[in-house]
Order: structure tokens, then sequence, then C-alpha cells
């Protein structure tokens, strides 16, 4: 019964949450797993002009909870949790970027990756749409939303993809379509 208290007392990661002794144990690595996501938030509510979502990420797990816990505000998480759920097809997310419902767009640098976890469910469901953001979207330089110390304070999930390991060096688009680009329809 002890146990089920140490969340209670203990740093916890809201992404996968544990309970147990082990957590005060001196050998515990501090796998509280907080991220400063600070400077990303003042960010994005500096620049965001009534989007419906206040940014779209890769899954749950990166990113997307931690930011919805800290703002209150509608994330887009694409991949669903894992990362690798199909929730939209390239032509409804191209109709919501051009209805304004969605400004800034997070997208793993690693090519191999795409987004969320790598093979997970059968792999990256997504890749088509990442590719679409990159092909479409400005990068965001890091310095604007990226805390200083942010390599070190990421989660577990940030750096890693998540369970399937490997680096994940995340980065942010800015998705505001030029009007004078527009195609006519």
């Amino acid at each position: 019964m002890v146990w089920s208290f140490t969340p209670m007392f203990h740093p916890m990661n809201s992404r996968s949450p544990s309970a147990g002794l082990e957590l005060f144990s001196s050998k515990q690595e501090d796998n509280s797993m907080t991220s400063d996501n600070s400077k990303l938030i003042k960010f994005l509510e500096a620049n965001r002009n009534n989007e419906k979502y206040f940014v779209e990420v890769p899954s749950a797990m990166t990113y997307g909870s931690d930011l919805i816990l800290k703002t209150g505000e509608p994330v887009l998480t694409l991949g669903g949790f894992s990362g690798s759920d199909p929730i939209l097809t390239v032509d409804q997310f191209k109709q919501l970027v051009a209805d304004g419902a969605i400004r800034y767009a997070m997208v793993s640098a690693d090519r191999s990756r795409g987004m969320g976890l790598p093979g997970a469910m059968g792999g990256n469901s997504n890749n088509a749409i990442m590719s679409w953001i990159k092909s479409n979207g400005k990068v965001v330089s890091d310095n604007e939303w990226k805390d200083s110390t942010t390599s070190k304070k990421q989660t577990g999930n940030q750096r890693s993809s998540g369970f399937g390991g490997g680096t994940n060096s995340t980065e942010l688009y800015d998705l505001k379509l030029d009007v004078k680009t527009l195609p006519i329809k």
C-alpha cells in the first residue's frame, strides 16, 4: 500500500506514470522526465492568431501531453498517442492549414523516423503529411523556441522517438501560407 503513495512525493512523468519505493532509491536514475517547454509555449502564445490548434505535434508522447497539460490549449497530436495512427489524410491536413486552423507544426528532423514511434504498430503512417510540412513550411530557428538547456531537460520520449529509440531532433515549422501563392480554386 505504501508504494501507491510514492507518486505524491516524487516527480512523475505524465506520459508513463509509475509507482514504487524504487523511486526513492539513491540508485534510481532521475526519470522524472519533466521538460521545460516554457520558451516554446511563450513563442506559440506570442505568435498565435486565433488558430484552432495551438500546434501540431507528432504524437501525444512527443510534446503533446506536456503542452496540453501546461497550457490547456488544443494541440493536434497528428499520430495519436504513439505517433503511428493515421488520423488525417494529407488533403485533410492541407485544408486545416488553408482554413487557418493550424499554423505551427513539429516534425522530427530524423528522416528515417518521420514522427512518433518508429516501427510502432506497423510503422509511421503519416510520412506524407510530414513531407508536405517540410516542403511547404518554413523552419523556425531553434533559438526562437527552444530553451538553451532543452536538450538536457527533454523527456526521454522527446530525445529518443519514444519506445523505438534513436534520436529525435525536432524542428518547428511555420505553415502560415502566403495568400499570393495559393492556387485559385
